[in-house]
């Protein structure tokens, strides 16, 4: 009866097939925690222009929405990322 799978890969094979993954694990790695950075640098960067704002406008009523909504959006959408990024972490095995 002839073989009905091919042969085991060699040590050598196989060391380098698990460098390859290693390799693209890797890199998804960096780019979604550069992904995280970027995500968290923008909410921080809305969040100051509203809070500039609202310390510029005249209205008092605009400037404390402005305000209380810059500190809402900057605080909320850091969270979110983190969250986001932690629970595919997890979910990926990288934690």
């Amino acid at each position: 009866m002839p073989p009905t799978r091919s042969a085991l890969p060699t040590p050598a094979e196989r060391a380098a097939q698990l460098a390859a993954l290693e390799k693209i694990v890797r890199r998804e790695i960096r780019w979604a925690y550069a992904r995280a950075v970027f995500l968290c640098i923008v909410s921080a960067a809305i969040a100051l222009g509203a809070i500039a704002w609202s310390v510029h406008t005249t209205n008092e009523a605009n400037g404390q929405i402005a305000f209380w909504g810059g500190l809402m959006v900057g605080n909320a959408g850091i969270m979110w990322t983190l969250f986001a990024t932690y629970a595919r972490a997890v979910k990926e095995g990288w934690v």
